[in-house]
């Protein structure tokens, strides 16, 4: 996977990525009002408490992960594609990047010689979680966000090992019609029947319903699509997080010409780890580790820097 390094750290360090566009979210429901509309996703199902459980500290001792020592191996389930910097191919055709070094980092928590396996056969995220609910896996590590679908079928273990935000990429003649500073809730409000691509059976549906309620979702049926959709100006705008517009202005920063990039600056997007409800125990040693700091969050700027030598 090849980028072009010096128009990347542009882009990533100049002011013209993410504009001053009033990027205001709908206002914040009351808590009745949430569970009357059913479209506020449910917050990331914690794991059960750690205190007073100091066999959390020992893995070895924890029956889910006698399991694991026994196979040799952590299955580690991801989507087959490529995220920049989360999970990509190098010169020697190795499946490297964030995702990787926290699987390996896990698996050597819990013991130095264990191995980890990529299962990377995934044709779509909710696959991954398909096949850690399904026990193919024992853990997916592929740049998933939070949706209440997956959660009805996995842990999704807290805390999330980074966040993203949440953005959109909105074409400027359609903008230009709109009235000056309309904040994105106003941009697709009722009145407006604007429409917006997102890309299908995605978190991206979810956090589109919370943040814009009134907008007529366009769905694309990959990510590619979502694009094509938007530039043939079927949709005004696409859902995505920032990190995947950084890499697609940098790619092609001639979009700056005709479309805007634009933040939900408090939206998040938490990236988490998932593990299979079988494994209980083990999702408790990983948010363990987190919260004795054996673990770090990591931020995606540092990611980037990091793997910047595979760049182009």
């Amino acid at each position: 996977m090849r980028f072009n390094m010096k128009m990347f750290l542009l882009l990533i360090y100049s002011t013209v990525f993410l504009c001053d566009l009033d990027a205001r979210a709908s206002p914040a429901k009351t808590k009745a009002e949430q569970n009357k509309s059913g479209t506020v996703s449910e917050k990331v199902n914690p794991v059960r408490k750690t205190k007073g459980r100091p066999s959390l500290l020992k893995p070895h001792t924890l029956p889910d992960i006698q399991k694991i020592l026994k196979g040799g191996k952590l299955i580690v389930a991801q989507f087959s594609g490529e995220r920049f910097p989360f999970y990509f191919t190098d010169d020697n055709g190795d499946r490297i990047g964030l995702d990787r070094s926290i699987a390996e980092e896990i698996a050597h928590s819990i013991h130095p010689d264990l191995k980890v396996e990529i299962l990377n056969s995934a044709k779509t995220f909710n696959d991954t979680v398909d096949q850690v609910a399904k026990g193919e896996a024992h853990i997916a590590i592929s740049k998933l966000s939070y949706t209440s679908e997956r959660a009805k079928k996995v842990i999704y273990v807290a805390p999330p090992y980074v966040d993203l935000k949440v953005s959109f990429l909105i074409d400027r003649l359609k903008l230009a019609k709109l009235p000056a500073n309309v904040s994105v809730a106003e941009m697709f409000s009722k009145k407006t029947k604007q429409k917006l691509c997102v890309l299908k059976d995605s978190s991206q549906v979810e956090n589109a319903k919370f943040l814009v309620p009134d907008a007529e979702l366009m769905y694309a049926d990959t990510a590619d699509h979502s694009y094509q959709l938007l530039f043939e100006r079927k949709c005004t705008a696409l859902f995505y997080d920032d990190n995947e517009l950084r890499l697609k202005l940098m790619q092609n920063p001639n979009l700056n010409l005709n479309y805007k990039a634009v933040s939900i600056a408090d939206k998040g997007d938490p990236i988490s780890i998932i593990v299979g409800n079988d494994f209980s125990e083990l999702a408790d040693y990983i948010s363990a580790q987190y919260t004795h700091n054996a673990f770090r969050q990591r931020h995606i700027k540092d990611e980037i820097e990091k793997y910047k030598g595979y760049l182009k």
